[in-house]
């Protein structure tokens, strides 16, 4: 796929897609050709239809691998190509989203519990709590947390009430992240 490689990478990058996402549509791509053995130009609407066929029934991809299959191909096909009538009719499967696991008031005390210091109890009460991402606990402070309103202010979002515990824990004059409240 030599040459239209170079090309679906450079449409990629003028479409001005992530290096992620181009190195994964040009892996897919790669994929799709060696499940045949021949180029693209060579195949059409009836490969393109049996190779996604044969992700969900025989590989048995989950809803989001094969939407991203499918938007490489989409993409292939339609800009690098120049043929977006052989995959118009590619659709997305609907991804199901699974809720995550709630622990109970005695795991989380246990959890709690086993950590080395007020640091690290007041960085997992904020992820948890506030249902932060780590990176986002990473970079809050002090001054973000608002103890009046009960919320605390996270890359740039308001994040919902917090418990009690946790807003009084890390708006107190010991601040869970200054190095005298390492135990």
């Amino acid at each position: 796929m030599g040459q239209l490689r170079d090309k679906m990478e450079e449409d990629l990058r003028l479409a001005g897609l992530s290096p992620n996402t181009r190195q994964t549509y040009l892996r897919c791509a790669a994929v799709f050709v060696r499940h045949y053995g021949k180029g693209p130009m060579r195949m059409g609407r009836a490969e393109v239809r049996d190779f996604l066929l044969h992700l969900l029934e025989e590989r048995k991809v989950k809803a989001a691998t094969y939407n991203v299959y499918a938007a490489a191909l989409r993409f292939l096909y339609a800009r690098t190509l120049g043929r977006p009538e052989e995959v118009a009719w590619v659709g997305h499967l609907k991804v199901t989203r699974r809720l995550p696991a709630i622990l109970s008031a005695e795991e989380i005390e246990r959890l709690l519990a086993e950590l080395p210091s007020l640091k690290h109890v007041a960085i997992v009460m904020a992820a948890y709590g506030a249902g932060l991402r780590i990176s986002e606990v990473c970079h809050l402070r002090v001054e973000d947390i608002d103890s009046q309103r009960m919320t605390a202010q996270a890359a740039k979002a308001l994040v919902p009430p917090q418990p009690d515990q946790w807003v009084s824990q890390a708006g107190s004059g010991r601040s869970p992240w200054a190095a005298s409240s390492l135990r």
